[in-house]
């Protein structure tokens, strides 16, 4: 026996469940990492980050696609001058020490940011051009009566 392929994904979420996700699964590992004492950003919250933005382009509803796929650089883009800042604010002056300790993770985690981004960009592609037919309805839309020309021709 061939198993079949569910019609729809059992769980969808909506655009801002998808950012609620990413953001969450990212601040997990921002948690773990500041916990741990040593005031950097290393694999835990990585991992997190891509776990995140990964289920999120998965998880989300078709027409939320377009907010999941261009959300993981604006998350990491707050997340990571945000945790430097919080890590080493007493060791800030002035504006050049803001925009070093800031910036300069920042510009770290670069490819971190590019990798995860165009995954979850190709993600997002499959499921909205091959996955088009499968997932076009939702819960709670209702599709509208074909017109009666459309009718004819699909009858021919």
């Amino acid at each position: 026996m061939v198993a079949e392929l569910p019609d729809r994904l059992p769980v969808k979420i909506p655009w801002w469940g998808a950012i609620l996700l990413a953001v969450t699964f990212t601040a997990v590992g921002f948690a773990y990492d500041a916990g741990a004492g040593n005031g950097e950003l290393g694999s835990v919250f990585a991992t997190f980050y891509v776990l995140g933005c990964l289920l999120a382009v998965v998880l989300v509803q078709r027409s939320g696609l377009f907010t999941a796929m261009i959300q993981p650089p604006l998350i990491l883009f707050v997340a990571v001058p945000t945790s430097y800042f919080l890590f080493h604010s007493s060791q800030i002056d002035g504006l050049k020490d803001i925009l070093i300790n800031c910036g300069y993770p920042l510009i770290q985690r670069f490819p971190l940011m590019f990798f995860t981004a165009l995954v979850v960009l190709a993600l997002g592609l499959v499921r909205w051009y091959l996955l088009r037919g499968v997932e076009d309805t939702d819960d709670d839309a209702v599709a509208p009566a074909p017109s009666p020309r459309r009718a004819a021709r699909a009858a021919r």
